[in-house]
């Protein structure tokens, strides 16, 4: 089984996944890096796709794929999807939400390609399921993560006290969240500080202080798109 990380541009994956990427890897997971564009509006592709390459291997990722796919993202996913993987492997992918984090229009257009590319549920696709990267609304919470903060310091005197993977289950949403925690985010510094062409003062900001940097809450895409699904058809029969 292979874990593929599904976003937009190069640096996606160290400004927002990291807690995730590490702990799969700590777990000893196969990871892969899905880019869909170059991150060319600046003209910097060839050097944005030579930083994601680097870090890469820096973080031990076993695949680094960029794909130059900045005109329109959405179209046909699941083509695209087949023509990236090879189909012996099964997968398991990780992207953006609805939301896209930050709202940004490319990471909303890989969601919604990554739950197309699910939806399809042909078997050569070989997707086992798709997990969304949920984002944080509350912008205390997203800007100031105290308990994050708090949770690293304890770390500092006690290392069993946390470790880089939690899950969470409840029994509404058995197996559908997970919650991965990370113990060293000097990594995310240093993984963002290897994008040397995006390594500005507001990146540098965002590294310290997003709940990113310290932990990721994963939900089940098809667990949410059947709800949404449900929920519509019971607005459709109250009507």
């Amino acid at each position: 089984m292979i874990y593929v990380f599904v976003f937009a541009h190069p640096d996606d994956e160290s400004m927002f996944f990291l807690p995730t990427i590490r702990s799969l890897i700590d777990g000893g997971k196969t990871v892969w890096l899905l880019c869909l564009t170059t991150g060319n509006y600046d003209r910097l592709g060839k050097i944005r796709e030579k930083e994601m390459t680097e870090v890469g291997k820096m973080l031990g990722i076993s695949k680094v794929i960029i794909r130059d796919n900045n005109d329109n993202m959405q179209d046909h996913p699941t083509e695209r999807w087949n023509k990236t993987v090879n189909h012996d492997n099964q997968y398991v992918l990780i992207t953006f939400d609805a939301l896209g984090i930050s709202g940004h229009v490319n990471h909303i257009d890989t969601y919604y390609g990554v739950s197309t590319a699910v939806e399809t549920k042909e078997e050569k696709t070989q997707i086992l399921e798709a997990w969304q990267l949920e984002s944080e609304g509350n912008l205390v919470c997203k800007y100031i993560p105290v308990l994050s903060w708090i949770l690293l310091m304890i770390s500092f005197f006690n290392t069993k006290i946390i470790t880089s993977t939690s899950t969470k289950d409840t029994p509404k949403n058995k197996n559908s969240i997970r919650v991965y925690r990370m113990h060293n985010p000097v990594l995310n510094w240093k993984a963002m500080a290897m994008h040397h062409s995006q390594f500005v003062w507001y990146r540098r900001l965002f590294v310290v202080f997003s709940c990113y940097t310290y932990y990721n809450k994963l939900t089940l895409i098809s667990r949410i798109a059947a709800e949404l699904r449900s929920n519509n058809t019971k607005s459709i029969k109250e009507k």
